[in-house]
């Protein structure tokens, strides 16, 4: 689906560990403290030695605490953005993770590829940051970690990625049997956006079809949505049925999706409105708002909150 109609989802980047990242460094030996405290009774070093110490690049155990919070922060500030103020602080953040990421990109996919495992999730998703082609094999390779925890932050560095060349077998693989319900969200979303950037497989529509049965509503909503970018007919019913979902997340993408397919095939249109009305009577708010919306959408008009207009419209149409 084209961005103009795409349904804000959350993004579930769950990473918090920013006080769990290994460092690389050494503990300090009782010899090494005293030899330090000796030091700082030393005479002030000039300043052009202080400043060269500054050069120093940060160590990469807490470059990757650092790197965590920030993709937090600006996981939260993508959520909740409500003003213009907001997005650009977003934006902002994005900018710095991109040029720390890239500038440490080799060491960072060190320890994607031998760290301990708190710094493989760390970095599997803060190389999806640099936008650097280089990063996507060893992101695809870390799909296959044995810990999911791993997989799924993969998942996020191709989705920040998001290059029209990824493989996608891999990914719908992990939607379809992902080991936890945040690897096969996380898939979802991946597979989703890269859908929508035209990256195409065999295996996506089966993947996503079966994506419609999770257990998981945000799962579900981001195949709906994918389901309608690929223009698929055959799931129309499967699409429609989730506008009596209990969750509006779910139900909102459901009806999003039914009107894009509508406008996409005319003769689809009799049966999305119908479908929409009926699902938008029975609604609850705040799902019945967004089922609204959607018929508002397709319809081209607005018959407010007269029931009888809409079921005419959607009568009259064949």
């Amino acid at each position: 689906m084209q961005v103009r109609q795409a349904l804000p989802l959350a993004v579930p980047l769950l990473l918090a560990l920013a006080s769990a990242c290994a460092s690389t460094e050494a503990e300090k030996s009782p010899a090494t403290e005293a030899a330090e405290g000796a030091k700082s009774t030393a005479p002030e070093q000039p300043i052009a030695q202080l400043v060269e110490a500054t050069r120093t690049p940060e160590p990469i155990g807490k470059l990757l605490q650092s790197l965590d919070r920030e993709i937090t922060a600006w996981n939260n500030l993508f959520l909740a953005a409500q003003s213009e103020t907001d997005r650009s602080k977003a934006r902002n953040l994005e900018k710095t993770i991109m040029t720390t990421t890239h500038n440490r990109r080799q060491e960072i996919l060190e320890q994607l590829e031998s760290g301990p495992l708190t710094n493989r999730i760390v970095a599997a998703a803060a190389l999806g940051f640099t936008r650097d082609q280089s990063v996507q094999s060893p992101l695809l390779a870390a799909l296959d970690d044995p810990e999911p925890q791993v997989v799924s932050a993969a998942l996020l560095g191709l989705w920040l990625l998001g290059r029209q060349d990824t493989p996608l077998d891999r990914i719908a693989s992990h939607l379809t049997m992902g080991d936890t319900e945040e690897v096969r969200t996380n898939a979802a979303l991946c597979l989703s956006t890269l859908v929508k950037s035209g990256a195409r497989s065999p295996s996506a529509l089966p993947a996503l079809r079966i994506g419609l049965l999770d257990s998981s509503p945000t799962v579900r909503a981001h195949c709906c949505l994918a389901l309608a970018e690929l223009a698929d007919s055959e799931s129309f019913q499967a699409i429609a049925d989730m506008m009596t979902d209990p969750t509006t997340l779910a139900a909102a993408a459901s009806a999003r999706s039914v009107a894009f397919l509508a406008s996409k095939d005319i003769k689809l249109r009799g049966k999305a409105a119908r479908a929409m009305v009926g699902a938008w009577i029975r609604a609850e708010e705040p799902a019945k708002t967004s089922i609204y919306r959607s018929m508002v959408e397709l319809s081209g008009t607005n018959y407010g909150s007269d029931e009888e207009e809409w079921s005419k419209w959607a009568t009259r149409l064949p």
